[in-house]
């Protein structure tokens, strides 16, 4: 349980963010956005001990997995939408091994 709450206290800033800087963005884009930032930064983690790297195999699980086929579902669902292409354009496109 300490790990999933601290998993939450660790992601709010992600999500407090992303709803200001995405609110102008359709939801499922604007969904995206918030896990795949949360993703992105714990794959940049260190695992510095075994505890920590069971807590950030566990976060890239929960927020990682499936990301590479929704990021190009939604480039392609919006492809005409310039201002979605453009807040999608910083991630990667294929980070799940």
């Amino acid at each position: 349980m300490t790990v999933n709450l601290y998993a939450v206290l660790l992601f709010i800033p992600f999500c407090l963010a992303a709803n200001e800087t995405t609110a102008h963005l359709p939801e499922d884009v604007s969904n995206f956005v918030e896990q795949r930032d949360g993703c992105d930064h714990f794959r940049g983690e260190s695992p510095y001990d075994e505890e920590r790297r069971k807590f950030l195999n566990q976060m890239v699980t929960e927020l990682c997995v499936g990301t590479d086929e929704q990021l190009n579902a939604l480039k392609i669902k919006y492809e005409k939408n310039s201002e979605v292409i453009n807040s999608l354009a910083k991630y990667d496109v294929d980070i799940e091994l």
